[in-house]
């Protein structure tokens, strides 16, 4: 039974003649590129098919990332990921068919943009009619150092006064 296999295994049929012309494949690692790498995370409402948006150099010269309307099929959270050279001004720009952005009666939807070690770049409801445009700087957001100040002086005494505030939160369905 194993000499069968192995006479089976062993036969190699002829490989086929190539048209004139033609080259072999040959095989390539995937091109790489060196931008920024950034992650945007969309709340889609009700009426996802009416939502669209792109991110494009503010010259609109480059378009980096772009889906339609049309191509987001039911109500998702949805993360994109994009790379952009690093220092680049960009635009951010959200559609909506309906001209009831992605928010309040249809659901309530949101757009977070974040950089490659997690920081908040924009923040931004789904309030807006047909579109909205958000502009951004590829990279870290920038933070000041702190400063030193003179040397410090005397004051009074402070005085603590009783003022009364209200708190309101609204929790989202994640919360526990």
């Amino acid at each position: 039974e194993n000499e069968e296999a192995s006479l089976f295994f062993q036969e190699k049929t002829p490989p086929t003649p190539m048209p004139a012309g033609t080259y072999a494949p040959t095989v390539s690692h995937a091109p790489t590129w060196d931008g920024y790498p950034l992650t945007l995370l969309i709340q889609l409402d009700d009426f996802s098919r009416e939502t669209g948006f792109s991110i494009t150099s503010v010259d609109k010269e480059i378009t980096y990332l772009e889906r339609r309307q049309g191509y987001y099929k039911k109500s998702q959270m949805v993360v994109e990921k994009v790379r952009i050279p690093e220092g680049v001004k960009a635009i951010l720009t959200f559609t909506d068919e309906g001209g009831d952005g992605i928010c309040c009666e249809n659901g309530h939807g949101y757009f977070q943009l974040y950089s490659d070690q997690g920081s908040l770049i924009l923040d931004e409801s789904g309030i807006f009619s047909n579109g909205v445009n958000k502009t951004f700087v590829v990279g870290e957001p920038q933070t000041l150092p702190p400063t030193i100040s003179a040397s410090p002086s005397v004051s009074l005494a402070p005085s603590f006064n009783v003022f009364p505030i209200t708190i309101a939160v609204q929790l989202d369905q994640w919360s526990d």
